[in-house]
């Protein structure tokens, strides 16, 4: 895993821990200093590693593999956040 890719995992981890769902690619930009472009393309590595899950086509639709496996394991349901 490159230093990016780590870079974004835990961010979208430790996202997904407060908020419940899952940031933007722009919010995600923002937040880690990796441009949207680049960005996109060290998720779509992450998935092809099996980090995460991506719902192509929709919004904010990029999984952790482990709150993937939750939210299919109990029908959809949400995720709880911490505070």
């Amino acid at each position: 895993m490159t230093p990016n890719q780590k870079k974004a995992l835990d961010y979208l981890k430790m996202f997904w821990k407060r908020n419940g769902h899952a940031p933007s690619y722009r919010e995600m930009s923002y937040s880690t200093n990796i441009g949207v472009s680049h960005l996109y393309e060290i998720m779509n590595g992450l998935q092809r590693k099996g980090f995460i899950h991506i719902d192509k086509g929709k919004a904010r639709a990029i999984y952790p593999m482990d709150v993937w496996h939750k939210l299919r394991d109990h029908g959809g349901a949400e995720i709880e956040k911490t505070q």
